[in-house]
């Protein structure tokens, strides 16, 4: 999604609407958090780095995001 600053893009999202991936959690915590509390956007940032960039799509983006990262886990498998 253009026209937000990474940086500054946690301000878009309702702080306690961060969800972590439960997957991750044998990897040492190692994971992404996302969060759908803004309509039409959903932000993806680092969990370790809360307070870092935060990833923006608006729902089309999220969509292709999911399918690739589907797509690549199926060929790693």
């Amino acid at each position: 999604m253009k026209g937000y600053d990474p940086h500054e893009a946690r301000d878009l999202f309702p702080a306690d609407q961060w969800e972590k991936a439960t997957a991750s959690q044998p990897n040492g915590d190692q994971c992404v958090e996302w969060n759908f509390g803004t309509p039409g956007r959903v932000g993806l940032r680092d969990s370790n780095h809360p307070d870092g960039p935060v990833l923006v799509f608006d729902e089309a983006e999220w969509s292709a995001f999911q399918e690739a990262v589907k797509a690549e886990q199926t060929r790693q498998a």
